[in-house]
């Protein structure tokens, strides 16, 4: 097994693109060695969980644990109220409210083509 001050003298006498390669592929294999360390650590403590984004914090619904007779009605309300949103079946569409006084005139559209300088 060959030390380290060996391994270094014999890279050194190698032509310069292939110390450039070694340099570069350790260099590269040392930041992927850290971010991985940094993203394991990341997901392991929770860092990139999005906080008050599950599906009982969005719709009110009450987790078994904090149950109580008033949360169980308002869960049962919350339920029946989607439901009964989800029984209409008009098709999706945009309106657009104006947010000055008045609503806005159409204006006719200019005589002959436009015409863009360059």
């Amino acid at each position: 097994m060959r030390t380290v001050g060996e391994h270094l003298d014999r890279v050194r006498e190698q032509p310069h693109h292939v110390r450039r390669r070694f340099a570069l592929g350790t260099a590269g294999a040392l930041t992927a060695l850290i971010g991985i360390v940094w993203l394991g650590a990341s997901l392991a403590t929770g860092t990139f969980a999005l906080k008050g984004s599950n599906f009982a914090e969005v719709t009110g619904a009450v987790l078994p644990e904090e149950s109580s007779a008033s949360q169980d009605t308002a869960a049962v309300d919350g339920v029946a109220a989607a439901a009964a949103a989800s029984t209409k079946r008009a098709p999706a569409h945009v309106e657009v409210v104006p947010s000055g006084t008045g609503m806005p005139t159409k204006t006719p559209p200019p005589p002959g083509p436009t015409i863009i300088p360059f």
